[in-house]
């Protein structure tokens, strides 16, 4: 496997490799908000979702699946499965 500047597995995505940093950091900063929110994290996520209908689908998905992997929105942290 190999890396990119950031650290990065290089995966084949139908993205380029910033708007594929850009979703990956997207992703962290939603799961550590969550956290930080506490017992209303959990609301103000599915709003924020709501207003983003277009990336909605794919960072539900990888929200999910990284919060699982023990994602907690670490900066650079982005567990492989």
């Amino acid at each position: 496997m190999t890396f990119d500047l950031f650290n990065t597995p290089k995966v084949d995505v139908p993205y380029s490799h910033s708007e594929e940093y850009r979703h990956r950091c997207e992703v962290r900063w939603l799961i550590a908000e969550r956290i930080r929110r506490g017992k209303d994290g959990k609301m103000w996520l599915r709003g924020y979702l709501e207003k983003v209908p277009l990336r909605r689908d794919r960072l539900e998905k990888d929200i999910k699946k990284q919060w699982l992997l023990g994602n907690r929105g670490e900066p650079s942290h982005w567990a492989v499965s």
